[in-house]
């Protein structure tokens, strides 16, 4: 059998290309998900966490799937769909036969119940070799399971060393060192787990051991350790034995000092001082003992000070994510349709006081808040601009709501805008004034005092008005 050599060469000259490209291939066949499409997201960073898209995958009428990514290292993306919350790792210039769950559909209720949880799954890989990361991952932590299960309680309440080594020894022996440095990362901070019960992460050996490096956060057991024992430090730190110290740095807002103080008090590096700053910021922002403004400030000093520009892009993202939706902010412009499908925007509002009620008019209760809102008193009605907004499941109820004239205009939106604007429960409502910013987020709703607290701004708004005449 001949074989041309030609186009033996282009096939190989093509998957070096793609390889060294870092294009990576994904592809496969899952019928259950037909005609439908899943949008696949990295973190932007290990601190905000805004998610950033990477790529669609667009099934066709049979359910056959194929899309390219263009991505530089190894890197975990996630998908949230239907019931499931699902993660796999993509190695650059592979290609990868993806296994997809059977369909299982999220139900209404599921939908708004801010208490339910998806199924978390790691995708699988059709017929993966032996050594292909995803496959090597869920092994570990399959053997991982097994190997903890029998001493549990010698480590997490009776904080015992021996079991850790045991575990240690045993998982060693199933998974000696190997080549693949990602999946020895992923090793070496997945069984650091049982020796952080030991003592909370509370130990300059473990910190020194873990921390005083370059982390990456693209493997997961990285960044939960480094969550889990950074959480919440502020707190921890300002109510330590020696707390008056570290209270003095955080009062003043002294970023330097606060990173010089991490440094030599707790063994980090400068980048990981940085960013446990960072993350600190964010979770003390609505524990309500420490001041929100400078918090804010402190965030601000970092955007213009000396920090790398990678660190000040997190310190953007996360002021950002920190004041969405705050008290005497700007409120984020919104799309959403009429009954005829006509599209609007909640800027066609500007220079009204907007009372922005996000209801179901399935729902007996938000139905009574509906009702409530006729008799607010004349004198509110007359100032306030009632937006109300529904979701798309509910479009047939046009006839409905036309029938009990309720106060207000209703529009449509879907999914994607309730959460952005944390909408976990119905009904979730907004007062924004005259300048588009939020003058209570959220606002009482109408049947929990939504007259009386109208009626105090109103007033306050007249007084304001008439001292600026008296000038």
């Amino acid at each position: 059998m001949k074989i041309n050599l030609s186009f033996l060469f282009f096939i190989l000259l093509n998957q070096v290309v793609a390889s060294a490209s870092g294009l990576t291939t994904i592809t496969g066949s899952a019928p259950d998900y037909a005609s439908s499409e899943i949008t696949f997201y990295q973190f932007s960073d290990p601190v905000s966490e805004e998610k950033v898209s990477l790529f669609t995958i667009r099934f066709d009428a049979e359910g056959n799937f194929k899309t390219t990514v263009q991505i530089e290292n190894i890197t975990q993306v996630f998908a949230d769909f239907d019931s499931y919350s699902a993660n796999i790792y993509l190695v650059p210039g592979k290609t990868y036969d993806i296994i997809f769950p059977p369909r299982k559909e999220i139900t209404n209720s599921q939908r708004h119940n801010p208490f339910f949880k998806p199924v978390h799954v790691h995708l699988a890989v059709k017929d993966p070799v032996k050594d292909e990361l995803n496959r090597k991952i869920r092994e570990f932590e399959k053997s991982y399971q097994e190997a903890e299960r029998p001493y549990f309680t010698q480590i997490y309440r009776n904080k015992s060393a021996a079991a850790v080594d045991s575990i240690r020894l045993k998982i060693k022996s199933q998974f000696p060192s190997g080549s693949n440095s990602f999946f020895e990362e992923y090793k070496f901070y997945r069984l650091a787990f049982p020796e952080y019960a030991l003592h909370q992460g509370k130990n300059e050996d473990f910190i020194t051991k873990y921390f005083n490096k370059t982390l990456n956060f693209n493997i997961s057991p990285c960044k939960n350790l480094f969550n889990r024992t950074y959480s919440n430090f502020f707190l921890q730190l300002s109510n330590s034995v020696n707390g008056n110290e570290f209270r003095k740095l955080l009062g003043s807002s002294n970023i330097s000092e606060i990173e010089n103080y991490l440094k030599v008090k707790h063994h980090l590096n400068t980048e990981n001082a940085q960013l446990v700053i960072l993350r600190s910021i964010h979770d003390a922002f609505h524990q309500g003992q420490f001041s929100q403004k400078g918090l804010l400030s402190m965030l601000g000093k970092i955007q213009t000070g000396n920090w790398p520009a990678k660190h000040k892009l997190i310190a953007k993202r996360l002021e950002k994510k920190l004041t969405h939706l705050q008290v005497g902010t700007l409120a984020p412009n919104m799309s959403f349709l009429d009954f005829d499908d006509i599209k609007h925007s909640l800027s066609e509002y500007q220079d009204k006081i907007v009372y922005l009620h996000f209801t179901r008019v399935s729902n007996p209760i938000c139905r009574q808040h509906l009702d409530a809102l006729k008799k607010l008193p004349d004198a509110v009605k007359k100032e306030i601009k009632v937006v109300n907004l529904i979701l798309d499941e509910e479009k047939g109820q046009q006839d409905q709501i036309l029938k009990q004239n309720w106060l207000g205009d209703f529009f449509i939106i879907n999914d994607k805008v309730a959460k952005s604007w944390k909408v976990k429960s119905f009904p979730t409502s907004f007062l924004i004034d005259k300048n588009g910013k939020f003058v209570y987020s959220p606002a009482n709703n109408p049947l929990d005092g939504l007259g009386k607290q109208v009626g105090v701004f109103l007033q306050k708004k007249r007084m304001e008005e008439l001292r600026n005449q008296a000038r």
